[in-house]
């Protein structure tokens, strides 16, 4: 598709489920049925970008950065402002972006009752973001939300201080992983 995302991780409506996987009354039924056996839902939510050919890059631009492929994989700006894999990278920092991601994932929290959202890309979001966002969220799914963050990174004192900062239950552990 012209793009080097290769992963699937590219959202066209973060309001519904992904059509191959079924809808939201089968997620809704997924879950009561893990419950009952005392099991676990984890959704996966992606924040940082959408498809390229998402309805919002049309109905609102200015909801992106579009300052073009991240080059730099050093530089926090590059990482936070620019598309990965040619993915458009939401403004998070807007006001009008941070609502609508927000009472997107809330409307999961109501309709599916997970027991926790699976977070991607956590380095390429503004911790300011994801200590607000994190914080909202356990305001309605209650503190034994579990919120996961995913960050690509080896080194324990940067997971370490951006799970704190970041208000996030657990970041994956990939350290062990380069180790």
């Amino acid at each position: 598709f012209g793009h080097g995302a290769f992963h699937g991780y590219w959202t066209e409506d973060l309001t519904k489920v992904e059509p191959r996987f079924g809808d939201t009354a089968l997620l809704r039924r997924l879950s009561d049925e893990l419950r009952r056996r005392d099991m676990r839902l984890m959704l996966d939510l992606v924040l940082n970008h959408v498809a390229m050919d998402s309805a919002l890059t049309k109905t609102r631009p200015n909801w992106f950065h579009n300052r073009g492929p991240l080059k730099d994989w050093n530089d926090r700006q590059q990482l936070e402002n620019h598309d990965v894999h040619g993915l458009p990278d939401l403004a998070q920092e807007r006001e009008d972006v941070y609502a609508h991601l927000l009472q997107a994932s809330l409307r999961w929290v109501e309709e599916v009752r997970p027991h926790g959202f699976r977070l991607d890309a956590v380095k390429h979001v503004p911790l300011s973001f994801w200590a607000r966002f994190n914080d909202a969220v356990r305001a309605k799914a209650g503190p034994q939300f579990l919120l996961l963050g995913e960050m690509l990174d080896g080194d324990a004192g940067t997971l370490a201080r951006t799970q704190r900062e970041g208000r996030f239950g657990a970041m994956f552990d990939f350290p062990l992983y380069f180790a």
